[in-house]
């Protein structure tokens, strides 16, 4: 029985007008700031042996001949989404065209270097959620992940079981089968408005879309892959750095394959010296970091503590960071000038010191790794733009 991954993919409750096709819509006459709210359903007889399938919906301005793309899941001959109109958007006649091809998401590729007949793989959503697990792997080097639904991209991660070549492996003859073998299966066009138009006639009836465009471009990226061979800390960055704490700063200090850290007695004297106007004293036992307008200031008012976090989450004071110094992934130093705000704590003003720790997965025997960019199914609900 053929298996289906689902990664956060959202479906929607709509309801058709009564229409007669293979996809409903909400109505016909639609304003900007309206959403088309779309209801795909597909007689059994046109899902020959096929339960998971792709709709390929283009939208083209039947008098600017302009056009947009988006791809959509069909689940056992349904789905639904909904498309919202932005400001952007003139106004119009728009013929919109829906092509459904047999072909799904899958992913196949083929391991070089290894010395094992498995890989373990992960798939990362733009929310840093990971789904693990092993893919086994052909004496050819050739394997496939089949039946995956996610939406907009995916990070798929590959790594050789326990180490094996682990700085030698390459993936490469890539294929993710879905404009890259684009085949119409079946058709249905319907003409909308928006705006203040006027009503559709015979002609408009009969227009005939450039069909072919739609396995040429997107609007949605069409599914591609970059493969990356990212330093440690920028995945490390990308899965576990969230909201404000994602913003750009010079003064990132690397302990996954950096061992200055590491070696340090702990992590303020580590940072002693290292960032401009960043104050490391020691007073009454405990630490204190804070940035003052000049590098000494032995008169005045004590300059304001900066922020501290561990792992994102506010801590009182600094003692709480007195962690074993191998156990730091990452450091972040935003001076009062980088605008840090948390967004929730309201910390950052005075400046702020987040400090990540290791987690599993991102030890230095982790170098392996390949990790690769997938773009996939448009999101349930999205913006027309």
């Amino acid at each position: 029985m053929q298996k289906l991954l689902v990664l956060f993919f959202t479906l929607a409750t709509l309801q058709g007008n009564g229409q007669k096709g293979y996809v409903l819509f909400n109505k016909a006459s639609f304003e900007r700031g309206d959403s088309i709210l779309l209801n795909f359903q597909l007689p059994e007889e046109k899902l020959p042996g096929r339960k998971y399938i792709t709709a390929y919906m283009m939208v083209e301005n039947m008098t600017t001949s302009r056009k947009w793309k988006f791809r959509y899941p069909i689940l056992e001959g349904k789905s639904q989404a909904s498309l919202f109109i932005s400001d952007g958007i003139p106004e119009g006649k728009y013929a919109v065209t829906f092509l459904f091809s047999k072909t799904f998401f899958s992913f196949y590729g083929a391991a070089e270097n290894l010395s094992v007949n498995e890989l373990d793989y992960s798939i990362i959503t733009p929310g840093n959620t990971a789904i693990s697990n092993k893919v086994r792997v052909s004496d050819d080097g050739k394997f496939s992940l089949r039946g995956i639904l996610f939406e907009d991209s995916c990070t798929f991660e590959f790594s050789a079981p326990n180490n094996q070549a682990k700085n030698n492996l390459k993936i490469s003859q890539v294929k993710t089968p879905l404009d890259s073998s684009f085949v119409i299966d079946t058709g249905y066009t319907q003409i909308i408005t928006v705006g203040k138009v006027a009503a559709v006639n015979e002609k408009d009836l009969v227009y005939k879309p450039d069909v072919g465009w739609i396995s040429e471009q997107t609007t949605l990226p069409d599914v591609e892959v970059t493969g990356i061979r990212k330093r440690m800390i920028e995945k490390f960055q990308d899965r576990y750095s969230s909201g404000s704490f994602r913003q750009m700063t010079p003064y990132t200090f690397d302990g996954l394959e950096d061992n200055l850290i590491a070696q340090s007695i702990n992590v303020f004297e580590f940072l002693k010296g290292r960032v401009p106007r960043l104050r490391v004293t020691m007073e009454g036992g405990s630490y204190r970091l804070s940035f003052g307008t000049v590098l000494n200031i032995s008169n005045g008012p004590r300059p304001p503590d900066a922020t501290l976090y561990l792992d994102e989450r506010k801590v009182g004071s600094t003692g709480e960071l007195m962690i074993s110094p191998d156990e730091i992934a990452m450091i972040k130093i935003y001076p009062p000038t980088a605008q840090f705000n948390d967004g929730f704590n309201g910390g950052g003003a005075n400046g702020a010191i987040a400090i990540y720790t290791r987690r599993a997965g991102f030890g230095k025997e982790e170098m392996g790794v390949v990790s690769i960019k997938v773009f996939g199914y448009t999101p349930t609900s999205t913006i027309w733009k």
